[in-house]
């Protein structure tokens, strides 16, 4: 789980950066929904999780394309859709560059907030769901809310291009 911008300002005291690494992905997603900027949603590195949803949902797939189906059928990218009561979202390989993905969700995702953010702090063991990436089984409980957003996608010109090369900056740190 992470929120934007994460939690910040904790440095000094041993706590780093978080939040999601592609936060124009995660943004963009939660806008389309018509969340808070803010609002918590799933990051997913190089693979995704099988996800089944109890009720109604409405959801926004961002970032590095992966493959990625409802109950068997295709979903899109980069537009909001609907997940009927008792859906499975099923989410596989990246299919491209880039390596991380999201799941937004209208209204977000609940989960309490530590020092400011509901972004994971794996190491720490805070944040997040129970301060730990999610596992098989663990269930987030959603909120109600319908999300005022598109229902159409991303115009092609917004989004972002993933590509075979990367420039990364490097700062010199504590660890």
């Amino acid at each position: 789980v992470q929120d934007w911008p994460g939690r910040l300002g904790y440095w000094d005291v041993g706590v780093p950066p978080s939040g999601p690494m592609d936060h124009l992905a995660f943004r963009l997603g939660n806008r389309l929904l018509g969340n808070a900027a803010g609002a918590a949603g799933l990051e997913l590195t190089v693979t995704g999780p099988t996800l089944r949803f109890r009720a109604e949902a409405r959801v926004c797939l961002t970032g590095a394309e992966m493959d990625a189906d409802l109950d068997g059928d295709a979903v899109p990218w980069w537009r909001p859709f609907a997940i009927p009561a008792g859906g499975v979202l099923r989410i596989g390989r990246v299919a491209g560059p880039g390596a991380r993905a999201y799941v937004c969700v209208a209204g977000g995702i609940p989960v309490p907030e530590y020092l400011g953010s509901r972004a994971t702090f794996a190491r720490g063991r805070c944040g997040g769901h129970a301060g730990r990436p999610l596992q098989v089984g663990d269930v987030l409980h959603l909120t109600d809310a319908a999300g005022e957003g598109a229902d159409f996608p991303l115009p092609p010109g917004l989004i972002p291009r993933y590509g075979p090369a990367w420039e990364l900056r490097v700062v010199y740190g504590p660890h």
